[in-house]
């Protein structure tokens, strides 16, 4: 993840920033934890703000998003974050 970006980024981009996207922007398990725990904290504050029940569906506990060996992108997406 870390070549393919720091080749294309820009010059003010950080190697610290690309290595946390990798680490956090991929879907991978570590970077499903991260999203998880914002869409946790989302729903925690739009349970406050409508009378819609709101709940999340754990899919964590159905399947993990480990990378693939061949690293053919099925589980190795960049994400706009």
């Amino acid at each position: 993840c870390f070549d393919s970006i720091r080749d294309s980024a820009s010059v003010t981009t950080s190697n610290e920033d690309i290595l946390d996207y990798c680490h956090h922007g991929t879907i991978n398990n570590i970077g499903s934890e991260h999203l998880n725990k914002r869409l946790f904290k989302f729903i925690d504050i739009a349970r406050e703000t409508t009378l819609l029940k709101l709940d999340v569906l754990n899919d964590y506990e159905i399947q993990s998003c480990e990378y693939t060996g061949l690293k053919d992108g099925r589980h190795y997406q960049l994400l706009n974050l």
